[in-house]
């Protein structure tokens, strides 16, 4: 418990920037588990909207500093290898 006024609001701030990272990096789950279900499945129509959506969480999140730039741009790069890998095996198999 916190003994002083100062204390007090900076349990305020703290609290409040918790809720809100853990709200963002909710977000980026979700983003990555619909674009890994894009992946998975053949439809290709649907296939961009999730690519695109995971993109923008990860880049408001590294604006944000929940993650880390670096961070940010090994998780796209991996997102757009598997992509990739996925799309070269769909013409591989036809």
């Amino acid at each position: 418990m916190p003994n002083t006024n100062a204390a007090k609001k900076a349990e305020r701030q703290q609290k409040r920037r918790q809720s809100k990272n853990n709200r963002i990096k909710r977000q980026m789950q979700d983003a990555r588990k619909d674009f890994e279900v894009a992946v998975t499945d053949n439809d290709k129509e649907q296939e961009d909207v999730p690519v695109q959506q995971y993109q923008e969480t990860i880049d408001k999140a590294a604006k944000e500093r929940i993650i880390h730039e670096n961070k940010a741009a090994r998780m796209k790069g991996k997102m757009m290898k598997d992509l990739k890998q996925k799309k070269d095996f769909d013409e591989n198999t036809k």
